[in-house]
């Protein structure tokens, strides 16, 4: 199985895609996260206080220390992320229902 993967694998090696994790501290994106980053197979963003992702990355044992931390409280572009991901989205979800839906999901995380 792990052959017909080979080409896709191969291909995302040789061109790195970025992939944005909105949920920095949830522990199955950690997970997830840390197995793209050893598989260097894509490029990893993730949204979220960066001590706390690092301390639950640390708890969980999973390495981002290649991960790309974006803060929403102190990301001076996050204005402009929003707008790249609601025009990804294809206009699913407008910027302010992302932007608080974001920002929503953060700190319900920090909270808990």
């Amino acid at each position: 199985m792990a052959d017909m993967f080979a080409p896709l694998v191969a291909q995302l090696k040789a061109n790195p895609k970025t992939i944005v994790f909105t949920e920095g501290n949830d522990p199955r994106i950690l997970e997830a996260a840390s197995k793209l980053l050893a598989e260097g197979v894509l490029k990893v963003v993730m949204v979220g206080n960066e001590a706390e992702c690092k301390a639950a990355a640390a708890a969980g044992n999973f390495d981002i220390s290649a991960a790309e931390i974006i803060d929403p409280e102190n990301y001076a572009g996050f204005d402009e992320m929003v707008s790249t991901m609601v025009e990804l989205r294809k206009g699913k979800q407008s910027a302010e229902e992302l932007r608080q839906r974001t920002l929503a999901m953060n700190f319900s995380r920090s909270t808990t």
